[in-house]
């Protein structure tokens, strides 16, 4: 049981982090392109490094926060988002802007 409680841990907050993905997936406001394919690159190292342990759920979680933000580096590529200055939360006048 020693071995378990790290990959039950790692899991469980990787799954989480999967989840806190899904709003920047289906929004229309994007994280900078930047921030985005790097992340999905160091993130799908950690999962491929990870693969090599023997932590197989923490290796399915992983690879899926890195699916995340592979998703959102595709989705800055082709479809782009609002450059950095021009961002707004909700309506367009209606928040701060970013």
């Amino acid at each position: 049981m020693t071995g378990a409680w790290p990959d039950l841990v790692i899991m469980v907050a990787n799954f989480l982090l999967a989840a806190a993905l899904l709003p920047s997936i289906f929004s229309n406001s994007k994280p900078a392109r930047a921030t985005c394919l790097l992340t999905a690159a160091c993130v799908s190292g950690v999962a491929a490094s990870l693969a090599f342990t023997g932590l197989l759920l923490s290796t399915i979680a992983v690879a899926l926060v890195a699916c995340g933000w592979i998703i959102l580096s595709i989705q800055t590529l082709f479809w782009g988002g609002m450059p950095h200055g021009k961002q707004t939360r909700g309506k367009e006048g209606s928040g701060p802007r970013w």
